[in-house]
């Protein structure tokens, strides 16, 4: 599984967040620890917790989309 992370320098800390998971988070005082710590929480993560898709039909998602006439489109 490959994760994206925004890794931001503050105040001469390094700050990492998953952005997949909103709340996986870790600073530390340099990049490297910052990445190291982040890892380690997703493997943490990963031990405890399974991934799991759901499928979910179009029509639940017609509501969200502004269509101007009544034909559907389906794609």
């Amino acid at each position: 599984m490959i994760c994206n992370v925004i890794l931001t320098p503050q105040n001469g800390r390094f700050l990492a967040h998953v952005v997949e998971l909103p709340d996986c988070k870790a600073e530390a005082e340099s990049r490297g620890q910052a990445l190291a710590l982040i890892q380690q929480r997703l493997e943490e993560i990963a031990k405890r917790s399974e991934i799991v898709q759901l499928k979910i039909p179009n029509e639940a998602f017609y509501k969200f989309t502004p269509i101007s006439s009544t034909r559907y489109y389906l794609m």
